[in-house]
């Protein structure tokens, strides 16, 4: 079996130094197992599946901070605006 680099997906997402354009990310999965992750042409990690795995959680837990966050600054702002 010859070696692949399968892409999965390139996304834009907003990044501060890159304002207004979005910076791609590109996922890619190969056949020795491992998962390459490219930010932009500049910037690149090649790392195992439990490492992915790892990422995904710690990403997962920061979303649902930056939820929560964004929920009580609404509340606030609907107690206030009720006063």
């Amino acid at each position: 079996m010859s070696y692949q680099n399968n892409i999965i997906t390139t996304l834009g997402v907003d990044n501060e130094s890159s304002y207004p354009r979005k910076m791609g990310i590109t996922v890619a999965v190969d056949t020795l197992g491992m998962c390459t992750i490219s930010f932009g042409t500049s910037f690149s990690i090649r790392i195992p599946e439990d490492d992915v795995d790892a990422l995904r959680d710690v990403l997962h837990r920061a979303s649902v901070e930056l939820m929560n966050q964004g929920y009580g600054e609404r509340n606030r702002s609907e107690v206030v605006e009720s006063k």
